[in-house]
């Protein structure tokens, strides 16, 4: 009967708790309207601008080619890589790739489909989820080293250390649960495995190529408002909590602390590098905009670590981004999130490590980050540009092959 009790007060507790503070929320947006309608103004163009354009066409590529039977044939090729680092069947490094590729949360939406379609089991979806949902180099690199700090040699030394802590969390997370692991795979006629995966996949599969064309169009949009969605919602979460000062009481408290602990800055710029690291870890990029505003020139190594480690642990804006895409399959939440953390401190202790060797300056003219003003220049365009190239290429390779292979047949 204890248990029964215990579990009915806490189901009461959460029944209480969570629409009072849904009401709390909804009373707030009424009561700042003109800072709510700002910081939704602030994370649509975000999402219009940079999301929308750079996330859309990979995810459709990605599902196209995923129809076609190209993940089938990339896992039998990278298994004998994949599976000996992080034992992960080799379909994990197209997951691992397009997260890199694309960013947050491309590697959590492709894993939980691999999972789904059954080509992972439970703990290895679980280890591979832990490393591969990373941030895309043109966001640390063009957005936060450039547009943010104003210093392109910050932005690769923060891409360094974010993929070398997401390699180390894979490693990390290899032994979760490492019983009910799978034969090691063989290295012999790779290839010729390869395109056999890729035909059975095909074949299963059934689509014609307009089906699934159009499936993947209504996919990719569907997972991209969503995103859209979680960006807005956070952004103006952050901001309420800027207007009403919840940020700087907690960073009253703790002011003494970060004092402390970094006697190289002063009290308020501890201040204002706390504010940045709670904003932050609700909604990531706010977070790193403040970090960086906050930071002078030479800008000091606590400012990059702390950017670093919040790009790498993602914020809860990015997780409910990826909760969403693995929340219909066994995947657990609470370990995913616990990578993140242990991604973040691998990332603050790396940081921490090299980054007294390295002298960042800012540049003279700083090209200020803007949500409203990220159509990026001639380097993301011609990126984006050559991405779509390529998928469009690789899939009429595929169609080839597969048409070449039914003729053989």
């Amino acid at each position: 009967m204890f248990p029964i009790k215990k579990d009915k007060k806490e189901i009461e507790l959460s029944g209480i708790l969570l629409p009072l503070l849904v009401a709390l929320f909804n009373t707030l947006l009424i009561v700042f309207p003109t800072e709510v309608i700002g910081a939704a103004k602030e994370g649509t163009m975000l999402w219009y601008n940079s999301v929308f354009p750079s996330l859309l066409p990979f995810i459709i590529g990605t599902n196209l080619l995923s129809g076609l039977g190209l993940i089938h044939f990339a896992g039998t090729i990278l298994e004998p890589v994949m599976y000996p680092l992080f034992r992960v069947p080799g379909c994990g490094g197209f997951a691992l790739i397009a997260g890199m590729t694309s960013g947050y949360p491309m590697g959590a939406k492709i894993t939980g489909q691999l999972r789904e379609t059954g080509q992972l089991s439970q703990a290895e979806a679980q280890r591979l989820i832990s490393f591969c949902n990373t941030s895309g180099p043109l966001f640390i690199v063009g957005a936060v080293g450039v547009g943010m700090f104003g210093s392109a040699e910050a932005g690769y030394f923060m891409l360094i250390i974010h993929y070398a802590g997401a390699f180390l969390t894979g490693l990390v997370f290899r032994n979760y649960k490492a019983g009910g692991n799978r034969a090691a795979p063989s290295k012999k006629r790779l290839i010729r495995q390869a395109f056999r995966s890729m035909s059975n996949a095909r074949r299963s599969d059934g689509r014609s190529f307009g089906k699934l064309l159009g499936d993947s169009v209504r996919n990719a949009l569907e997972a991209v408002t969503q995103v859209g969605g979680f960006i807005i919602l956070f952004c103006v979460l952050v901001r309420i909590l800027e207007v009403t000062n919840i940020l700087g009481l907690i960073c009253a408290m703790m002011g003494p602390a970060i004092s402390f602990i970094h006697t190289n800055i002063n009290s308020a710029a501890s201040t204002e590098l706390f504010k940045g690291l709670l904003a932050g870890l609700l909604e990531m990029t706010n977070g790193v905009k403040m970090i960086a505003a906050d930071a002078s020139s030479p800008i000091s190594s606590i400012h990059i670590v702390v950017a670093a480690a919040l790009i790498s642990f993602g914020g809860f804006s990015i997780h409910a981004q990826s909760v969403n895409f693995i929340s219909k399959t066994d995947i657990k939440i609470s370990a995913y999130i616990f990578s993140k953390i242990t991604h973040g401190l691998i990332t603050i202790i790396m940081g921490a490590l090299l980054c007294p060797f390295f002298n960042f300056e800012r540049s003279e003219t700083v090209t200020v980050y803007n949500p409203t003003d990220f159509t990026g220049t001639l380097f993301y365009s011609s990126a984006r540009f050559m991405l779509i190239t390529a998928i469009i290429l690789s899939s009429c390779v595929i169609l080839l092959i597969n048409g070449s292979l039914r003729r053989r047949r």
